[in-house]
Order: C-alpha cells, then structure tokens, then sequence
C-alpha cells in the first residue's frame, strides 16, 4: 500500500475552514426552512416570502416540501 504524505499545515487550515463552511450552510439551510414554516403559519404568501428571500415563489415552495 502506498504511503500518502501529510497535508501540510496549510491544507488542514483550508480543510478546516471548508468543514466550518459546510457545517455553517447546514445550519442556514435549516434555519431558512424554519423561518420560511414561521413566516406561512404568520400568513405571509411564498411570493412575499421569495422576495425578501431573493428567491422565486417556486424556490419557496422547494423550501416548504424540503422541510
């Protein structure tokens, strides 16, 4: 079996910011579902919802079927 040389200290910088990265957009993913369920249940439409998302109604409604 091959040895594989150790990153250097540089590779696990850059690795540890994009597992920061991943674990940060999770958990905006999951927040994003959580408002968007609040926002529906305070009577907002998807198209006002998709405004202040930049999103488009569709999006919106990707968002509710996904969460």
């Amino acid at each position: 079996m091959p040895i594989l040389p150790e990153p250097d200290s540089r590779q696990q910088i850059a690795l540890g910011h994009l597992k920061l990265c991943r674990e940060q957009l999770e958990q905006a993913k999951r927040s994003r579902a959580l408002y968007v369920d609040l926002a529906r249940k305070y009577g907002l439409s998807n198209q006002s919802i998709g405004d202040a998302l930049g999103i488009t109604e569709a999006g919106v409604r990707r968002i509710v079927a996904g969460s």
